[in-house]
C-alpha cells in the first residue's frame, strides 16, 4: 500500500520518509516536527510513513488534537491526543491549564503502556493545537516515547492552544510546544511545495486548450457554490 497509494508525492515529502525510515530510526526513538500550511502534503506523508512501518511488521499509532482531525485518519485508527495518552478533558473552566497530567502510570492504564511501549512510531497531528503540558506530562511519564520515533506536524499559523481564563496573548504563545524546554529534542523540518498545486498543473498540462478552460470554469464554480454555501 505505502508504495502504490500515492502516485504524486513531493521531493521533500519522499526526502523526509526516506531519513525517517533509513538508519535504523524506528528504535533509535528520535523526534520530528514537521511544518507545513495546508496543501503540502503533510497528511500522505503521515499516511505514507505509517504504511510503511507497518510494512516491516512494526506498531504504528496515529492521534490529532481534534476528533474531527483524527477523522481523517479514518483507516489507521487514529484517536485524539488526549485518549491515546489517557489525559483527563478539562471542563472545569476554574482549572488551571498547567494541571494537564497523563494517566498513564496508573494501574488501569496497564494494557495501554504495554501498547505504547511496542510502538515503533507514532504521528501526532495538530500537534500546535494542544497545549505543551500535554507533550511534557507523556514525555515525564514512564513510558517517556522511549524507543518510539515521535513524528508532530502542524502549522503555527493554524490554531494555537486555546486556553480559559481569558488568557494574553503571552500566555496563549507560552503554551505552544515551540516554548516548551523540551523542544531542543526535536528536529525541524519544512514541507513548502502545495501538493494540491502540483496535481492541478499535471492535469492541466495534458489537456488540450478547450478542455483547459473547462477546468478552469469547473474550479471556479466550485468555488463559488463553496462560498454561497458558507455565507
Amino acid at each position: 500500500e505505502q508504495t502504490i497509494c500515492y502516485e504524486i508525492i513531493t521531493k521533500d515529502i519522499n526526502h523526509m520518509v526516506e531519513l525517517i525510515s533509513s538508519k535504523n530510526n524506528v528504535i533509535d526513538g528520535k523526534f520530528h516536527f514537521i511544518q507545513g500550511k495546508a496543501g503540502v502534503g503533510k497528511t500522505e506523508f503521515a499516511k505514507k510513513l505509517m504504511c510503511y512501518c507497518f510494512s516491516i511488521g512494526g506498531i504504528a499509532l496515529g492521534c490529532a488534537a481534534t476528533a474531527l482531525a483524527a477523522t481523517i485518519y479514518i483507516d489507521y485508527g487514529f484517536e485524539t491526543t488526549h485518549s491515546l495518552f489517557k489525559i483527563p478533558v478539562n471542563i472545569d473552566n476554574d482549572k488551571d491549564e498547567n494541571d494537564i497530567e497523563c494517566k498513564l502510570d496508573e494501574e488501569s492504564q496497564r494494557e495501554r503502556n504495554e501498547l505504547l511501549n511496542q510502538t515503533a512510531l507514532i504521528i501526532w497531528d495538530e500537534c500546535c493545537s494542544n497545549h505543551s503540558k500535554i507533550f511534557e506530562s507523556v514525555k515525564n511519564s514512564k513510558f517517556g516515547f522511549k524507543n518510539t520515533v515521535v513524528i508532530c506536524l502542524g502549522s503555527y499559523e493554524q490554531i494555537l492552544p486555546i486556553l480559559n481564563n481569558n488568557p494574553t496573548k503571552k500566555d496563549i504563545l507560552n503554551s505552544c510546544l515551540c516554548k516548551s524546554l523540551n523542544w531542543n529534542l526535536f528536529h525541524k523540518h519544512s514541507f513548502t511545495k502545495n501538493k494540491r498545486i502540483i496535481v492541478n498543473i499535471i492535469i492541466i498540462e495534458n489537456k488540450n486548450a478547450q478542455e483547459e478552460f473547462e477546468i478552469f470554469i469547473n474550479a471556479l464554480s466550485c468555488n463559488n457554490n463553496l462560498l454561497n454555501g458558507v455565507n
